[in-house]
């Protein structure tokens, strides 16, 4: 995504790092202070009149204070460093719901960032909560107002170019067309371009540039996509398609009614979770970007759930497969 150039920012992908190591450096000196003044190396301007009162670099508490998931919004007391639901790092800020993101009358733009390292989905939420962008999150789905889409641009985009190769201007390089790609098929590539560790940039003209050095990584990268993208529409012409957020919002019902059944196999909202949304999941043709053996293992479970609840089977096995559901789960959404 490309905003502006006005709006363009420096990302220092360093800074939630030197962040961190900042506080730590303080506290150790000062073990009587119950806040420190940290210089955040973040390149933006940030209005920190509420936090301290004052121009200057924002306040990071070291109070004790609670600290929060920013991505399922749970709240974690003063020590805890990850949210063991998600895997990802915690932030002094409570994270807004999905609900409050704008107003009723205004439109909400999702960003899927599902690819994307926790840290950089972290440093991107940071960035926004700095800035007073308005934002939630849904899993790794980063949700915010129409109306901000590019400033959020900018910011997605300055990140981006801090943690993924760039190409070199004096290197060979290849062009692929990207003729009959849809906007889905095309981020997904990018993105398994990216893990790879591959440079790539989409031209003017749309299509992918690379570096002729990674032509046969490349070429891998596409016969193993092109091969899934062919699977997926030999699925059962019966099913319905998932697209993009619609897919996330499904595994993220389930992934709810599965935790609860883990914990307890008879639990209420739990089972008409899993029968609302498991019987929907089961009706829904494998989303793209997914490979057959990690979908039909999910579609199983779900399945195998479903069968023990219908025919009041044992506890112990519907915790169990809730249990090994939500586990496969909680690495997707």
């Amino acid at each position: 995504m490309t905003g502006n150039d006005d709006d363009a920012i420096d990302i220092d992908p360093s800074g939630l790092a030197d962040q961190d190591a900042a506080v730590d450096g303080a506290s150790e000196a000062n073990p009587g202070t119950e806040d420190v003044d940290v210089d955040v190396d973040v390149d933006v301007d940030v209005d920190v009149d509420e936090t301290t009162g004052e121009e200057g670099p924002a306040t990071i508490s070291l109070n004790g204070g609670p600290e929060f998931c920013f991505q399922c919004a749970s709240e974690y007391v003063a020590g805890t460093s990850v949210c063991p639901e998600c895997g990802v790092g915690l932030v002094n800020d409570r994270p807004m719901a999905v609900t409050s993101v704008g107003s009723e009358d205004e439109e909400q733009l999702a960003y899927e960032l599902h690819e994307w390292a926790f840290e950089s989905r972290r440093m991107v939420d940071q960035v926004l909560t700095n800035e007073g962008v308005e934002h939630a999150w849904q899993g790794a789905v980063l949700i915010v107002r129409d109306a901000d889409e590019a400033r959020v641009d900018s910011v997605v985009d300055a990140i981006e170019r801090t943690t993924l190769p760039t190409l070199a201007e004096d290197a060979p390089k290849e062009v692929y067309g990207m003729d009959g790609w849809d906007s889905e098929q095309q981020s997904e590539l990018s993105s398994r371009l990216g893990l790879g560790g591959i440079a790539h940039e989409f031209n003017v003209e749309g299509d992918l540039v690379v570096l002729e050095a990674d032509e046969e990584a490349v070429e891998a990268i596409f016969d193993a996509l092109l091969d899934e993208i062919e699977a997926a529409d030999d699925d059962g012409s019966e099913l319905v398609a998932l697209e993009g957020l619609e897919a996330n919002k499904l595994m993220s019902e389930v992934f709810a009614a599965a935790s609860r059944l883990a914990k307890d196999a008879r639990d209420y909202k739990g089972v008409l979770g899993l029968s609302e949304h498991g019987q929907k999941m089961m009706g829904c043709k494998r989303p793209f970007g997914f490979d057959s053996a990690t979908w039909g293992g999910i579609t199983e479970l779900v399945q195998a759930i479903q069968v023990d609840l219908e025919n009041n089977g044992d506890d112990e096995d519907i915790s169990e497969n809730a249990t090994a559901l939500r586990d496969t789960l909680r690495n997707l959404i």
